[in-house]
């Protein structure tokens, strides 16, 4: 169990990683792990659960298992995590000046408890459930038949006891069960509904271990060759991380079924099955050569490892967040995290679990606390560990809550030009997407293909990301209203590892994270985003996750104006090829000079006046690097400046200045959104103009300005870099 704070540590560092050393470690760590821990564990089980059947009998084992497992399972699963996540959604839209924050959290908690419908990372206790009931159920059914298995039991004693008949046996028959159904590692299965193969495999294990102790297997004859074994679990582990990335082009499957894949496969399946039985054995014998004695510390580990795992979760997601803006190597990070993850998770076993009725449930018995320098140790590292989780994401949320308070992202632009509702408008069909210019990101979960057709019903689609740069664009859009992951266009329904949006057109670019896709389980064909910080996995189309709209097309409503309204009907007669009179070929030229003077679009007359002609052109937008200047905003992370970033580019603001009013123009989901105020200029030095805005009563100043770098408008204590349009 404890192992899984490698796996849980290392994940949110891949979108981190800086050289392929990086990238190399922490793949090597996770498989490491991944390949032999479940099996192993599952083999332990087996083992116990037939000691607790021979010296207790079968009723009491199954209250054992059920005192043990099943309701430490029920109590996290119905109670402390839901209740957990309540808490963190209601503080998280609190702080988000949410008027709705409790309704929010209540429909959340709601979906944790009831509807979300799966185990996280406590699957493995689910199946280990399942397994403790059902072999019970068929030994008693063998015994009525009167069925012998001290014959299978001598077999498999003898193949454990010699370590190379292990390795190849058992090797065997992982091979010939995994390649029944195109299995590359250790299946997992998360969901409420059993996964019958993943169930089928880890009962082959549990069957494993209830044999070895059934059959009185000496298990110190595992000492045998065991530093031999380690080191070639380590050469297998390294050669399936190579093979397995070049397996990742060629995956097999019914439909791609050739030399080179069922090869690749083969090479795959095969170090995978000496890495499992190797580390399996290998690391038995170690812990019996160097940890057989009665030895204290060794006890409180293994007592700690159950707390310690079901809590780990939480700060392995949240403590890579103190390293956001960190230049440490990221492997340092990951160790640290680690440390600190192992950390929490042992003080608060001794403070709150060993002694206490929780610790009973769990380890079948209350244990004294440990001493007390190690208690007050352990509340000084919790509060500290606590200040340095909360503290940086609490001013950040404090930050973010008060640029929503004055608007959004946009508030951030000159001259106080905040179109009402902006960025946070709701579709009128749907309240829970949010328009982000020709975006809908929609916080509700759905299935992939419920989130197609919603995102049909509201005029537009499932978000298709053909560039690395629209990619990032969306990701940084759904990072700024959730952290969750989310549906995109893209599956291999069709055809296994043939990756195709709906109308059947394969992507000339991708993202996919570290070791993805990788058909976890057989049936992943639908690719979810975010899964590392815009980084792509695929998954069960039944998954429930938000989505992104983007509009079908760009003809959007453009608020019209009577200069192009008039211009457009000209253009139409004239199109159909009707006479006009010479009023009216007098009247069209007119008419445009009029509108292009009264539009901005072109050199107005005042600003001719003032001495700089090309100085002040009609339309700009705002480059986004100063954005974060404001007084307040210096608190959020470089993470969440760059996900308001890419809300504020797909906002797509535009400043126009006309002949004596200057107006901000967004884009919405199916309109631009415009508001207004007046303006006047004085006459300047040679590169330099004043600019004076009056808006509730107030006059408020600003210097635009041509230096050599660009574009600069100063005033309020703030300084905008300004991008040309029309140039």
């Amino acid at each position: 169990m404890m192992l899984g704070i490698v796996i849980h540590s290392a994940t949110p560092f891949f979108t981190k990683v800086e050289s392929a050393i990086d990238t190399g470690v922490l793949s090597f760590s996770v498989w490491f792990v991944h390949l032999f821990r479940m099996p192993a564990f599952f083999v332990l089980s087996g083992f116990f659960g037939a000691l607790l059947w021979h010296r207790r009998g079968a009723v009491a084992m199954i209250w054992n298992r059920v005192d043990r497992i099943l309701y430490p399972l029920a109590f996290l699963m119905l109670f402390l995590f839901p209740l957990l996540a309540f808490i963190v959604i209601f503080a998280d839209r609190l702080m988000a000046g949410d008027p709705k924050a409790l309704d929010v959290a209540g429909r959340h908690l709601f979906h944790e408890t009831v509807t979300r419908g799966d185990f996280q990372h406590l699957w493995f206790l689910y199946y280990l459930v399942w397994l403790s009931f059902g072999v019970p159920w068929f030994l008693r059914r063998s015994k009525r038949k009167n069925k012998d298995w001290g014959p299978r039991q001598a077999w498999v004693r003898r193949n454990f006891e010699s370590p190379w008949r292990f390795i190849v046996v058992f090797g065997g028959l992982n091979m010939a069960a995994s390649s029944l159904f195109f299995m590359a590692s250790v299946p997992v299965g998360t969901g409420w509904i059993i996964n019958p193969a993943a169930l089928l495999y880890y009962a082959f294990f549990y069957g494993l271990g209830w044999a070895l102790y059934s059959s009185g297997a000496d298990l110190r004859r595992s000492q045998e060759r065991a530093w031999t074994l380690v080191i070639i679990g380590v050469i297998c582990t390294a050669l399936y991380g190579y093979l397995r990335d070049w397996y990742g082009s060629h995956q097999l499957t019914l439909d791609n079924f050739n030399a080179v894949s069922v090869g690749l496969y083969l090479a795959v399946l095969s170090t995978w099955s000496v890495t499992l039985f190797a580390f399996t054995r290998g690391i038995m014998g170690l812990f019996f050569r160097y940890t057989s004695g009665e030895s204290r510390r060794w006890r409180y580990l293994s007592d700690a490892a159950y707390w310690v795992y079901l809590v780990h979760l939480f700060p392995t997601q949240n403590l890579p967040k103190l390293f956001t803006d960190s230049t440490m190597p990221v492997l340092v990070q990951f160790l640290v995290t680690m440390l600190l993850t192992a950390l929490i998770g042992f003080v608060t076993y001794d403070l709150f679990v060993r002694s206490t009725f929780i610790g009973r449930r769990l380890n079948g018995r209350v244990y004294p606390r440990g001493s007390v320098p190690l208690s007050v140790l352990g509340v000084i590292t919790l509060l500290a560990s606590g200040y340095a989780i909360g503290s940086g994401p609490f001013e950040q949320k404090m930050a973010g809550w008060a640029l929503e308070q004055q608007g959004g992202i946009v508030s951030t632009l000159p001259f106080g030009l905040v179109p009402e509702d902006e960025g946070r408008r709701r579709h009128e069909l749907n309240s829970k997407c949010r328009s982000v210019g020709r975006y809908l990101v929609c916080s509700q979960s759905a299935t992939f293909d419920q989130a197609q057709n919603e995102c049909r019903r509201l005029d537009g689609r499932l978000v298709r990301l053909e560039t690395k740069a629209e990619n990032d664009a969306v990701a940084g859009i759904m990072r700024a209203v959730s952290d969750k992951s989310f549906w995109f266009d893209l599956s291999d329904r069709k055809r296994e590892g043939s990756w195709v949006d709906s109308d059947g057109v394969a992507l000339s670019y991708s993202e996919w994270a570290p070791e993805q896709p990788d058909n976890e389980g057989g049936s992943e064909d639908c690719a979810q985003n975010n899964y590392n910080a815009g980084r792509w996995n695929d998954l069960h189309c039944e998954r429930r996750l938000p989505f992104v709209c983007e509009r079908v097309t760009d003809a959007i409503d453009v608020m019209p104006n009577a200069c192009s309204v008039v211009d457009k009907v000209r253009l139409d007669w004239q199109a159909a090829g009707q006479p006009e009179s010479m009023a009216e070929l007098e009247l069209g030229p007119a008419l445009a000079d009029l509108c292009t003077e009264r539009t901005g679009h072109g050199v107005d007359p005042p600003l001719l006046k003032v001495g700089l002609p090309h100085a002040l052109m009609p339309r700009y937008t705002v480059v986004p690097e100063r954005l974060f200047d404001a007084p307040g905003l210096h608190e959020l992370s470089a993470a969440r400046r760059q996900s308001l970033t890419s809300v504020f580019n797909g906002l797509e603001p535009t400043i126009e200045f006309g002949l004596d009013q200057i107006r901000l123009t967004t884009r919405s989901w199916d309109r631009y959104q415009s508001v207004s105020l007046p303006y006047t200029l004085t006459r300047g030095e040679a590169s330099r103009i004043k600019l004076t805005t009056k808006a509730s009563g107030a006059a408020h100043e600003y210097i635009f300005q041509v230096k050599s770098d660009g574009v600069y408008l100063e005033g309020q204590s703030r300084t905008w870099r300004l991008k040309p349009i029309d140039q």
